[in-house]
């Protein structure tokens, strides 16, 4: 992945680990992919690729928030 505004690119787990991701985490975070390339994980980064540019004629919003399931199940 190329990370916006890193100028290089970084494997997941090079960019969990400078982000402080903690290892339990990890598997929990959306990761939005196009084509087989990464757009945005969540919270931890965006694409320099993919990301939002000045003038564009389309751009998309992506959000993610943390769901607390309840089992309704008597």
């Amino acid at each position: 992945m190329r990370p916006l505004g890193l100028g290089g690119s970084k494997s997941l787990q090079d960019l969990f680990t400078d982000r402080k991701v903690p290892r339990s985490l990890r598997h929990a975070l959306p990761v939005v992919t196009s084509d087989g390339r990464i757009v945005w994980i969540a919270g931890v980064a965006v694409s320099e690729e993919f990301a939002a540019k000045a003038g564009a004629p389309q751009a998309a919003v992506l959000r993610a928030a943390q769901v607390q399931y309840i089992d309704w199940a008597p």
